[in-house]
C-alpha cells in the first residue's frame, strides 16, 4: 500500500482525523493523474471527514467515488457509502450498498472486514441475534495473521450484540440465556485480547 494511505490510517488511529483528511485529500490529488486505484484512499478520506463532522463533504466524496467505480475493488465505494449511510441513520440505503458490494467480496480478509459493516447495520436495526451470527461468521474467516484488527472490530460488535441478548434474556428471566451470552462474551473478550 502507498505510504500516504498508511499514514492516513496511523493518523486516524492516533485520533487526528483532520490531519488524516488533509493527507488523504493530498494523496488523492497526487495519485489521480497516474490512474491508480483510489478506493482505499477515498474510504480513508470519507472516514476522516465523518470523524471531523464534515458530513456534507463526506457525502460529496463518497458520491463521486460511486460514480467512478472501476473493476478493481468495486466493493470499496459501496462499503464506504454504506458506512456513511449507517452513520446518518439511513439503514435502507446502507443495506442497498452492502447488497451491491456483497457479490464482489471473495477473499477471506475482505469478507471478514465486510462482516464488520453487516454486523453494525444489524446492531442499529436491533437484530442482535443476526449481529451475533454475522460476527461468528466473520471471525471464522478472519484467520489470517494479518487480520488482528478485523478480529478486534468483530469482537467489539459481538460484545454489543451479546450485551443486548443478555439484557433480553434477563428481562425474560431466562437464566440459561443470560449465562450463555455472558460465557460467549468472555470468549469474545479473550479473542479480542489475543488479536490486539
Amino acid at each position: 500500500k502507498p505510504p500516504t494511505y498508511l499514514l492516513t490510517d496511523v493518523l486516524m488511529t492516533l485520533g487526528r482525523p483532520r490531519e488524516s483528511a488533509r493527507v488523504a485529500a493530498a494523496g488523492l490529488d497526487a495519485l489521480r493523474p497516474y490512474g491508480r486505484d483510489l478506493g482505499s484512499m477515498t474510504a480513508n478520506l470519507v472516514d476522516a471527514l465523518v470523524a471531523c463532522g464534515e458530513w456534507d463533504e463526506a457525502d460529496r466524496v463518497s458520491a463521486a467515488a460511486l460514480r467512478a467505480v472501476t473493476a478493481s475493488y468495486p466493493h470499496e465505494p459501496h462499503v464506504t457509502r454504506a458506512d456513511l449511510e449507517i452513520g446518518r441513520g439511513d439503514f435502507a440505503a446502507a443495506r442497498i450498498h452492502l447488497d451491491i458490494a456483497a457479490p464482489t467480496m471473495w477473499a477471506d480478509p475482505a469478507v471478514a472486514f465486510f462482516h464488520t459493516y453487516l454486523a453494525e447495520l444489524a446492531l442499529w436495526e436491533h437484530r442482535w441475534a443476526d449481529a451475533d451470527q454475522i460476527v461468528r461468521d466473520g471471525l471464522a474467516r478472519a484467520h489470517s495473521p494479518h487480520a488482528g484488527q478485523i478480529r478486534v472490530w468483530l469482537c467489539a460488535k459481538g460484545l454489543r450484540a451479546l450485551a443486548d441478548l443478555a439484557g433480553l434474556a434477563r428481562a425474560r428471566r431466562d437464566a440459561g440465556g443470560v449465562s450463555d451470552a455472558v460465557g460467549r462474551a468472555r470468549t469474545l473478550l479473550a479473542t479480542a485480547r489475543r488479536a490486539a
